[in-house]
């Protein structure tokens, strides 16, 4: 039965999904197959096959009842809200210390250096930085 429908699928499928995949070189590429339109069907069969789906429901209508009970019993799924979830166990994180802030600026200024040809935006990333260090500030905790 496997074999069956290995049988069934063209030849050009299988070659698009291993394109797809990286698999193939650009050599191998093939233009696609243009789908042929059955002759033996008109245009009205054709519109009709199209809307053959088109009045099926693909969501359960939600009634007052279902409304009211969610109101009144709200579920306690996984998507808790962000006041009922539990940080207790989580480590806080100390900031970096000034010498570390200029140390990755540093790191980041000579990658920047490296790989673009402007650099305006890290100029004045560093000094909205700078200018930070300068005035002492902090972050604030949440």
């Amino acid at each position: 039965m496997i074999a069956h429908s290995w049988d069934r699928v063209a030849k050009t499928t299988i070659q698009n999904s291993f394109k797809h995949g990286g698999f193939s070189n650009i050599d191998d590429i093939m233009p696609e197959e243009k789908m042929a339109f059955p002759e033996d069907i008109s245009a009205v069969d054709f519109e009709k096959w199209l809307d053959i789906d088109e009045n099926i429901e693909v969501a359960a209508a939600t009634t007052e009842a279902d409304i009211l009970q969610n109101i009144q019993q709200p579920s306690t799924s996984s998507n808790d809200t962000f006041e009922q979830l539990n940080y207790d166990d989580e480590e806080i994180e100390k900031p970096p210390t000034d010498h570390e802030m200029r140390c990755a600026l540093n790191i980041l200024r000579r990658g920047v250096q490296s790989r673009a040809d402007t650099f305006k935006i890290q100029y004045e990333y560093e000094n909205f930085i700078y200018d930070l260090l300068q005035r002492g500030y902090r972050q604030s905790s949440v």
